[in-house]
C-alpha cells in the first residue's frame, strides 16, 4: 500500500471514529452503563490497531503477505468490534462482565494473531538478510573478477585469474559461521588483486598469480569445510 492510500485509509477509520463520538455523546448522552464504556474502549482500541498495523510489518517485497494479513487481521477485529461494541451500547445491559469479557476476548484473538504474524514476519526478514549477506561473497567476488579478467594481457594470468571466477562463481552459495573468516580472507585478497591489477608494473603477472593462488586455496577450503 502506497503512502497516499495508507493516508486515504487512515482518515477513513479516522472519519469512522468521529462519528462514533458524535452518536456515542450526541444522541445517548454522558450517562451510560460501564458495559457501553467498556464498548466504547474498545471501539477505539480496536481503531487504533487498524491504523498501526501497516506500520508494524517489515518492508519488502518478499514480505509484503504479512503486511496485507496484519492488515485484514485488524479490519475484521474493527469490524467485529464496532457490531458487538454498538450492540453492547444501545442495549446498555446493567451487568459489564459479558460486555468486557466477550471483547477483552476479542481483542486477544486479534492481538495473538497479529503477534504471531508479525513474528514469522521478522524470522522471514531475518531469513532474507542472511540470503542477501551469503550472496554478496559469491556474487559480489565473482564479478569483480569477471571485470579484471577483460584487463590482464598475459596469457598465464588470466588463465589464473579465469580459474578462480569459475571455482568461486560455481561455489554454494549457502554459508556458516565455520567458512566466513575464510571468505573474508579471499574478498580481502580479491581486493588486493584489484589494487595489483590497477598499480600494474614489472612484477603485476607474478603478483596475479601469487593472489591468485591464494584466493584458489581459500575458496577451496571454504568449499571443502561446507561439505563436511
Amino acid at each position: 500500500m502506497n503512502g497516499k492510500m495508507r493516508i486515504l485509509k487512515n482518515a477513513i477509520y479516522i472519519v469512522v471514529i468521529v462519528i462514533i463520538n458524535i452518536l456515542f455523546y450526541g444522541i445517548w448522552g454522558v450517562n451510560h452503563v460501564p458495559a457501553a464504556w467498556i464498548s466504547y474502549l474498545f471501539i477505539h482500541i480496536a481503531a487504533a490497531l487498524v491504523i498501526v498495523a501497516p506500520y508494524l510489518a517489515e518492508r519488502g517485497r518478499e514480505v509484503a503477505l504479512y503486511t496485507v494479513v496484519l492488515d485484514m487481521v485488524s479490519i475484521v477485529y474493527f469490524i467485529a468490534e464496532l457490531v458487538v461494541g454498538f450492540i453492547f451500547i444501545i442495549i446498555q445491559p446493567i451487568h459489564f462482565r459479558p460486555a468486557l469479557f466477550s471483547q477483552l476476548i476479542m481483542f486477544g484473538v486479534a492481538l495473538i494473531i497479529m503477534l504471531a504474524n508479525m513474528i514469522a514476519n521478522a524470522h522471514t526478514a531475518e531469513s532474507l538478510d542472511k540470503r542477501e549477506h551469503e550472496l554478496v561473497y559469491v556474487k559480489e567476488s565473482a564479478s569483480i573478477l569477471k571485470s579484471l579478467m577483460s584487463r590482464i594481457t598475459d596469457d598465464g594470468a588470466s588463465k589464473k585469474v579465469e580459474y578462480v571466477y569459475d571455482l568461486i562463481n560455481s561455489s554454494p552459495i549457502k554459508s556458516s559461521p565455520a567458512v566466513q573468516e575464510l571468505e573474508r580472507q579471499a574478498m580481502s585478497e580479491i581486493d588486493r588483486l584489484c589494487s595489483v591489477v590497477n598499480n600494474g608494473g614489472e612484477d603485476m603477472n607474478a603478483e596475479i598469480i601469487a593472489s591468485t593462488d591464494k584466493i584458489k586455496d581459500l575458496a577451496e577450503e571454504r568449499n571443502r569445510r561446507l561439505k563436511l
